[in-house]
Parts: C-alpha cells; structure tokens; sequence
C-alpha cells in the first residue's frame, strides 16, 4: 500500500509524513533529499508499504506514482501562516534577488523578524501578495493555495473511502486524537507498529530540532522554523492583509479559519514617517539597480 501525503508547501506535510512513516514503519519517498533521514531511524524490517509526501494535483500525483492500493492524507494550513513559512523557508528577500549593499543586507536580509524592518515588511508584503495570487514562485506547477485545497477537498468526496483531510491547527492541538480519528476513517489501524503517543513525542518540533543540531543537521533544523499556528499574527498588518487576494480571504472565511473579514482591522497599520520613507526609498532603489541589471 502506498500512503500519499499531500498539501500545498508549508502546510506541515514533512511533520505528518514521518509520524506515518514511524507508526507504520515505512519508508518515505520525498523528493527533499534532506528529509529522508526517517529512514535510518526506522527499525529496517521489510514493509511493503511506503510514504509518499507530494505537493502535486491530484492528476499529477497519480500518473508520476501510479497505484491501485493507496489512501491520501490530505493536509490543509491558514493561508496566512503558510505565507509566513513559506517566505521564511524561501529566504524571502534573497530569494527575490535583490542586490543589496553590505551594510543594507545586515539590517534588511539578516534579520529574524522582518515586521521589525519596514523595508523588509515592504518586501514580504509584496511577496504574501503574490504567494496569494500565483502560488509559491518558482513552483507554479503546485497551483496557487485556495486552487489547491479546493481541487483535493473536490477529489476526496468523490473518493471518500481512500481520504482523509486534517488541518494543521487540528494536528497541532491534539495530534495523537486527530491521527487515531484519521487511520479509523481510512482503515489502516491494523498497518500500526509502534504506539502513536511514542511517536508524536519522538516527531515532535521541540524534539526533531534538538536532534538535528546535535546531528548537526542543519537543513533539516531551519526546515522546522517554529511549527505553531497563529504565527502570522506577529508579522501582518491591515495593509498586508488587504494585499491578499480576494479568493483567498474568501477561502479564510470558508474554510473557518476565520468568520468574516473582520479580522483584518484588528491588526495593526503600518505608521508613515520620516524614517519610514527613507527605508522604502532604499527598498525600492535597490529593487530598480536590480531590474536594470537584468
């Protein structure tokens, strides 16, 4: 049998994956080299059944990993969380490739916290705006976040003995209840080999990023950057917000996340000033070198 993981990047897909692969003691396929370390702290018994993690639509997942005997387990995370993780995991203004001044990049891009930097806010206000619109950039073939989740909601009523959908939230604040519900609906309790509250203990983030520092892994220590939910409440502003497409604040809605839109004028506004302008006219000359350059 073949378990698919799938969800749109940044959506704690890795995190459920090597949870499955430690209950049932089956080898994952990623194609993240990185993550692939679960296989060497599984138990090496033959198993024929593996973990597939993918971001992929349903039609393309099934033709690149082509099975008969499969469920899904589908994972689904606030829009604006996964636009937080993902500028993060993307190296947000790096990976824009700005060509900044020596001096610039040490307040600008080397920064823990871009809310802190109005030129950085700038630059990811930018890119939570796109992330909205045309999906992870550089990944077009993943589809945007709102295009994603309803395209697999769709296909797992339609195939409802083979899926099961689990919010990240959901995991997160009560994951042993939430798996064990998820093997019930999908009948695969009898592929358990290892006790579930072992295993979210040993795949939690707290755990998993001791280990790897101590392993000295570090790809795999920044992938897990803080794995909470709400995270994106330290870094969005009205303006922010108002930036995101109107699909997906629909979605925000729909998928109760959130019960209407009101929850963008709770959040704070971005104060203009004179310091603030200076920051945004650096931003954007150094966004225009870069352009020309090109």
């Amino acid at each position: 049998m073949t378990i698919f993981v799938v969800g749109f990047p940044k959506s704690g897909n890795t995190w459920l994956a090597k949870m499955l692969c430690q209950t049932f003691n089956a080898f994952l396929i990623d194609d993240d080299p990185a993550q692939l370390e679960v296989n060497d702290r599984l138990d090496g018994q033959e198993n024929d059944l593996r973990v597939v993690k993918a971001h992929y639509l349903p039609e393309k997942l099934f033709s690149r990993y082509p099975t008969d005997n499969y469920r899904v387990f589908y994972m689904y995370r606030d829009f604006r969380d996964v636009s937080i993780s993902s500028w993060f995991y993307f190296n947000g203004v790096l990976d824009l490739g700005f060509q900044l001044s020596e001096d610039f990049s040490e307040t600008i891009v080397h920064f823990d916290d871009p809310s802190k930097f109005r030129a950085g806010r700038l630059a990811l206000k930018n890119y939570v705006s796109q992330l909205s619109r045309h999906g992870v950039p550089k990944l077009p073939q993943f589809s945007t976040w709102s295009q994603h989740i309803e395209t697999w909601l769709e296909w797992g009523k339609r195939h409802p003995n083979k899926f099961h959908a689990l919010t990240y939230s959901q995991l997160l604040a009560d994951t042993e209840t939430h798996l064990t519900q998820a093997f019930k609906m999908c009948r695969v309790e009898q592929l358990i080999q290892s006790p579930l509250h072992e295993v979210v203990q040993k795949e939690s983030f707290k755990n998993l990023k001791s280990t790897y520092r101590k392993k000295k892994l570090h790809a795999n220590a920044s992938f897990l950057r803080s794995g909470s939910a709400g995270d994106w409440k330290n870094y969005y502003t009205q303006e922010m917000a108002n930036g995101i497409s109107d699909v997906v604040k629909a979605k925000l809605t729909e998928l109760r996340f959130e019960t209407n839109e009101n929850w963008i004028y709770q959040l704070r506004t971005e104060k203009l000033g004179p310091e603030t302008i200076l920051e945004c006219v650096l931003f954007w000359k150094l966004r225009l070198k870069h352009m020309l350059s090109n």
